[in-house]
């Protein structure tokens, strides 16, 4: 049975370099072994997150409303 392990933690905090480094350890020894990332920046789904973390919803967090942001993440899943 597979296992998914899920690394979060705040921007520029490490995450892509701590996942790269337990990613290529752990293809050495199971070979099936899959990275995913998000958001996926790659993908037409990610549009929206994109212009949202450009600012183009506002640039104060504090006033952008929480759930439609939620929802542009959730998409891109």
């Amino acid at each position: 049975m597979g296992k998914i392990i899920v690394i979060e933690g705040t921007d520029s905090s490490g995450k892509e370099t701590q996942t790269k480094l337990l990613y290529e350890r752990i293809k050495k020894i199971y070979d099936k072994t899959i990275k995913i990332s998000f958001p996926n920046y790659d993908s037409p789904a990610c549009e929206p997150v994109k212009m949202y973390l450009a600012g183009a919803f506002g640039t104060d967090a504090t006033k952008v409303n929480p759930y439609p942001v939620s929802t542009m993440y959730a998409i891109d899943r």
